[in-house]
């Protein structure tokens, strides 16, 4: 008889089974004693997971309340109801954060739902939501069932709506004629028609005219009619596609509470339709932004209240006037100004600046070809002691110039040392390099000047960017 063994896994004595004896008598002693070895390590393993289960972790003897807070903070806003991210991802760690998860409301309230996101899931969320308000942006492309399937019960819960953002095909949008019905929380939505879709314009309108606290409103769709309480908006962003000039002029005339315009209007090239527009003005207008290069609403509006006014796309000789008659009529404090130049003049970019009102503290330009040969003619404009004399802050980005050399820098240092007076704020310049085959070097001389500038309190940072989207930057404080 061989010596009994250790089991190599726990270590108890195991007999051995004696590999020639085959008499019933033998295996049923062999069968004993395993069965004795099972109820030996069975009742260890009871011991031991008593043991176990008496080990308090610490982070699961913290109120669920605290627990609960913990969670809100690992949920991003309109986060995408995926397993791999909070909060469904909470619901997974152990039974007992699973149970706080499913029982605190807030961290089902605001979320993104895209294309292919579960049914169940939606209806989940929705009703772990309880009765919070919702902020909630669905966007889906193409598939009217599965669209239907994620937008029905989120219409059902109309009266929770507060932050909606919806994109999605057109034929669904007059599902939001909810005529009189009262949304109490909403304050903003956003309409936008998915990218793909080229299906014909539905009939039908949106209505929400029961929406006492909306206050934000976005348009991004076409060719539908919308009734909503226009007098009490603040915030008001559209798309070109979206009205007509007279449209458009018939809505901000309604909106006489209106501070923020983001409005991106086609130019018909109906001469006759646009001398019949009466002039409109806003009077608590105080940012407005949007691409202008054909945007004929210039020529009617009136901002006097106006701090901030950002022109996106290229600024060109027409839309340099329509810029410099609006300053003139409008007579605003204006603060800051953003603007992308292209086939823009020297005498027309003078202009423009001289209308600006003193009060212009920030000012940021994008230079687009041509223009980016106007670089340093236009610093010199700026180095005038009567061109904007509380500028503060300057940004510079100049895009797809390959052939920037120190002319660019030895500009900027100019007006950086013009600008330097006893009087006045002192100047802070942001200079960026984009899209550049190359990165064009600093010359040593530039170098010098303007770290000599820094010292004497000049903020100064240049950022190189080439076209494969690395980035070297320099800081010279």
């Amino acid at each position: 008889m061989q010596p009994p063994q250790s089991c190599p896994q726990c270590g108890s004595a195991v007999p051995p089974f004696p590999p020639k004896d085959t008499r019933p008598a033998s295996i049923r002693a062999r069968l004993f004693q395993l069965d004795s070895l099972i109820a030996q390590l069975a009742a260890e393993r009871n011991t031991l997971q008593a043991k176990c289960d008496k080990i308090v972790y610490p982070v699961l003897s913290l109120p669920a309340e605290v627990t609960s807070e913990i969670f809100s903070h690992c949920v991003e806003p309109l986060s995408d109801p995926s397993p791999s991210t909070a909060p469904l991802l909470l619901t997974r760690i152990c039974r007992q954060w699973r149970e706080i998860a499913l029982a605190s409301p807030p961290l089902w309230r605001s979320l993104t739902l895209l294309q292919g996101t579960p049914q169940e899931w939606v209806e989940m969320c929705l009703s772990q939501a309880k009765n919070l308000p919702l902020e909630y942006r669905l966007s889906c492309d193409w598939g009217d069932s599965e669209v239907d399937a994620l937008l029905e019960p989120i219409l059902l819960r109309y009266r929770q709506w507060q932050d909606m953002e919806m994109e999605i095909p057109l034929s669904f949008f007059p599902r939001f004629n909810l005529g009189d019905n009262a949304v109490p929380l909403l304050r903003r939505i956003v309409f936008a028609h998915s990218p793909v879709d080229e299906q014909e314009v539905p009939s039908g309108i949106v209505v929400l005219r029961n929406a006492p606290l909306l206050q934000e409103v976005g348009i991004r769709t076409w060719k539908l009619s919308f009734q909503l309480p226009w007098h009490q908006l603040t915030t008001f962003t559209t798309a070109a596609i979206a009205f007509t000039p007279a449209e458009c002029l018939a809505i901000l005339a309604g909106c006489s509470m209106l501070r923020h315009l983001k409005f991106d209007c086609p130019d018909t090239g109906n001469e006759h339709e646009h001398a019949a527009l009466s002039p409109l003005t806003l009077p608590h207008l105080e940012s407005f932004g949007g691409v202008i290069s054909h945007l004929c609403l210039l020529d009617y509006l009136t901002l006097p209240s106006l701090l901030r006014l950002s022109v996106e796309g290229a600024v060109n000789p027409d839309s340099v006037t329509k810029l410099v008659d609006l300053a003139h009529r409008s007579r605003f404090p204006l603060r800051e100004l953003t603007l992308s130049v292209q086939d823009i003049t020297l005498d027309g970019f003078r202009a423009l600046v001289l209308v600006l009102p003193e009060s212009v503290n920030h000012l940021a330009i994008t230079f687009y070809w041509p223009a980016t040969m106007l670089f340093a003619p236009i610093l010199t404009v700026l180095e005038a002691a009567d061109v904007l004399p509380c500028l503060s802050r300057l940004i510079l980005r100049v895009m797809h110039q390959p052939s920037f050399d120190g002319g660019g820098y030895q500009a900027v240092v100019d007006l950086l040392r013009a600008r330097m007076r006893p009087s006045g704020p002192r100047l802070s310049v942001q200079v960026l390099l984009l899209n550049c085959d190359t990165l064009p070097a600093v010359p040593i001389k530039v170098i010098t000047q303007l770290r000599s500038l820094a010292s004497e309190g000049m903020e100064i940072r240049l950022e190189l960017e080439t076209s494969e989207a690395t980035k070297s930057t320099m800081s010279v404080l």
